[in-house]
C-alpha cells in the first residue's frame, strides 16, 4: 500500500544531476545571504551606536564633575581671598589702634612746664652727716677740716654765677699723710666737681687740683703749706655743699654763707717768702726729670705713685730719695736708687746740685 508523500517546494525538491532545474535556486541563496549579511551589519550597527552614547554620556558625567570641582575650587579660593583680605583689615585696624593708644600714652607721659625746684640737693652716696665748719671731719681714713666757706662775685671774667670758695685742710688720719690717688668731690644740688688730688710724699698735706669738671675752678694759695683752698663757679640757686673721698661717705657742710668779697691771701710774715713753685711737689718733679736723663733706656722709667723720701734745707733746698724701675744696659728690667738734690734759683728754674743712683 502506498502513501502519498508530502509535497516539497520546488527550491528543496532533489535535482537530479545534470538538470538544468538547479540554477534556478541560485537567486534565493543570494536574496537569502543579503537578508543575513544585512542583518549582521545592523546588528554591529545598532551595537555601535550603543557604545557611542555610552561614551558620551560618560564624558557628560566627567565633563560635569570637572565643572563642578573647579566651581568648588573657584568658590574655595574667593572665600580664602575673602578671609584674607578680612584678616589684613583687622591687623590694619588694630595698627591703628595701638598708634592711636601709643600716641596717647606718650601725650600722657610727655612732661609739662612744671619747674623743676632746683634747690633739692643730690642724694649722697651714703646716710651723710652734718659737718661744722672750722671742726676735724672724718670720711673714712682721711680727716677734712673746712676753714672757712665763701661766694665771692669778681674772682674771675668768665664766672657764670658765683664763685664759691671752699678753704680747708686735708689728712690722713693713719700716719699723718695722704697716700696714693684719690678724688675729693664737691657736690651742689646742681653740679658735681671731681677735684684730682695728687698727694704723692709725706709732707703732702695740700691739695693739688689738676681738673675741676665743667665748672672752671682753680687753686689759689691761702695760708700755710698744709692749707688748700679751691674757687669754682657755682649758679646763683646753689645752697648747700657735699664733700665725698672715692669709696667714702658723704659729708655735707651746711648751708653756703654768702659774702660780698673774696677771701684774701696771708703771705707769710718774712721777707723770704717761698714762691709756689719752690714747694716739695715740684722739686720731686725736677729729680725724676733728672733721673730719667741719666738712664740707658729712659723710655722705660716706672716711678711709684708715692714713696718720696724728702727732706728741705732752708727754704730753697731740697732733698729728694726714691727709687724707679727701667731697663739697663743690658736690656734687663732692673730697679735703681737715687738721691737727687736741687735748689730752687727763683723764675720758675732749679738748679740740679746732685744726683747719685744704684742699682739694687
Amino acid at each position: 500500500m502506498s502513501y502519498p508523500q508530502p509535497s516539497m517546494p520546488p527550491y528543496m525538491q532533489p535535482v537530479p544531476p545534470n538538470k538544468p532545474g538547479w540554477r534556478k535556486n541560485i537567486k534565493w541563496i543570494a536574496i537569502g545571504s543579503v537578508v543575513f549579511v544585512c542583518s549582521c551589519l545592523g546588528l554591529a550597527y545598532n551595537q555601535g551606536s550603543k557604545l557611542q552614547a555610552e561614551q558620551t554620556a560618560t564624558a557628560i558625567v566627567v565633563a560635569n564633575v570637572t565643572a563642578t570641582a573647579q566651581q568648588s575650587n573657584t568658590n574655595a579660593t574667593s572665600e580664602a581671598v575673602a578671609i584674607a583680605a578680612t584678616v589684613e583689615q583687622d591687623n590694619a585696624n588694630a595698627t591703628k589702634e595701638a598708634i592711636a593708644i601709643a600716641a596717647t600714652q606718650t601725650e600722657e607721659a610727655r612732661p609739662t612746664n612744671t619747674p623743676v625746684p632746683t634747690n633739692t640737693p643730690l642724694p649722697p652716696t651714703a646716710t651723710p652727716f652734718v659737718a661744722e665748719i672750722g671742726q676735724s671731719n672724718p670720711i673714712g681714713q682721711w680727716e677734712i677740716t673746712i676753714l672757712d666757706i665763701s661766694i665771692a662775685n669778681d674772682f674771675s671774667e668768665a664766672a657764670t654765677g658765683k664763685w664759691l670758695v671752699v678753704h680747708g685742710t686735708i689728712t690722713n688720719k693713719g700716719d699723718d699723710h695722704l697716700i696714693g690717688k684719690q678724688e675729693l668731690k664737691v657736690r651742689t644740688d646742681t653740679k658735681t666737681i671731681e677735684l684730682d688730688r695728687n698727694a704723692s710724699n709725706q709732707a703732702a698735706k695740700r691739695l693739688n687740683v689738676t681738673s675741676i669738671g665743667d665748672l672752671g675752678g682753680k687753686m689759689i694759695k691761702r695760708g700755710e703749706r698744709e692749707e688748700w683752698a679751691i674757687a669754682f663757679d657755682i649758679p646763683q640757686d646753689s645752697n648747700e655743699l657735699w664733700f665725698t673721698l672715692e669709696g667714702t661717705d658723704a659729708v655735707k657742710f651746711g648751708a653756703i654763707g654768702e659774702t660780698a668779697e673774696l677771701p684774701t691771701v696771708t703771705p707769710r710774715p718774712t721777707a723770704t717768702a717761698v714762691p709756689d713753685l719752690a714747694t716739695e711737689a715740684g722739686a720731686i718733679d725736677v729729680c725724676k726729670q733728672a733721673v730719667k736723663q741719666r738712664l740707658t733706656h729712659p723710655s722705660t722709667a716706672d716711678f711709684p705713685w708715692f714713696d718720696y723720701q724728702t727732706v728741705q734745707e732752708g727754704d730753697l733746698t731740697w732733698y729728694v730719695q726714691s727709687t724707679v724701675k727701667a731697663k739697663n744696659s743690658f736690656n734687663l728690667e732692673v730697679e735703681f736708687v737715687w738721691v737727687c738734690k736741687v735748689t730752687y734759683e727763683g723764675n720758675s728754674r732749679w738748679n740740679i746740685d746732685d744726683v747719685q743712683m744704684a742699682e739694687q
